[in-house]
């Protein structure tokens, strides 16, 4: 499991071992929406630098960027699949265009994304 709070500590998302992730009101500890598009437990999640996006990690070995706002939660912006294990930690750069993601696979992968 993991916890992030978005940049304005508005929400917090938490990923769980149930495959799924959620989105949290981070003043009234309420749950707004449930995310559920991997086949494994959540290891890990951030928020993008805007808070439009939320990056997960996953035993089922690939990072998922998921849009907050979107109507279907259950169907990623993009999947992201190189590792070979599990992801266990991922974080977003500073203005948004870089992912980077970690692995059980002892590797660190950086991704260039477009959309932010």
């Amino acid at each position: 499991m993991s916890v992030a709070f978005s940049a304005d500590s508005a929400f917090v998302a938490s990923g769980s071992y149930d495959r799924t992730w959620r989105l949290w009101d981070a003043e009234t500890a309420t749950m707004l929406k449930v995310f559920d598009g991997h086949r494994d437990r959540v290891l890990a999640v951030a928020f993008s630098p805007s808070g439009e996006y939320l990056l997960s990690g996953s035993h089922d070995r690939t990072a998922k960027i998921w849009s907050i706002g979107a109507e279907n939660h259950s169907t990623p912006v993009a999947t992201l699949e190189e590792h070979a294990g599990e992801v266990k930690a991922l974080g977003w750069s500073p203005e948004g265009s870089t992912i980077f993601t970690a692995g059980a696979d002892r590797k660190i992968r950086i991704w260039s994304v477009d959309i932010e």
